[in-house]
């Protein structure tokens, strides 16, 4: 499953499947979203196949991805922690 939702998410950043230059990263930030999604209280299965926690998993990686340490934060949209607000409240446990 991690592969095709690193697959998914290169997509959404409009990198080919063939480029591997940024997996490594790409990876560290669908790990990142996949922990903060669960420390709301959403169950592992929940977090993995969700089409949901996918969406939230977009917007974390393209929010971050790339970024350049230049003194400024980026921040997550405000739809991020309503939807992922939405998801803990339906599929928390």
């Amino acid at each position: 499953m991690a592969d095709s939702v690193l697959l998914k998410v290169k997509r959404s950043l409009l990198i080919p499947d063939s480029e591997t230059y940024a997996d490594g990263e790409i990876n560290i930030l669908i790990n990142a979203c996949k922990e903060l999604i669960s420390s709301t209280g959403v169950s592992k299965g929940v977090v993995d196949e969700s089409e949901i926690a996918l969406t939230l998993i977009f917007i974390y990686c393209k929010t971050f991805f790339g970024f350049k340490s230049d003194g400024t934060v980026k921040e997550l949209p405000s739809s991020f922690y309503t939807i992922l607000n939405q998801l803990a409240i339906s599929r928390g446990e």
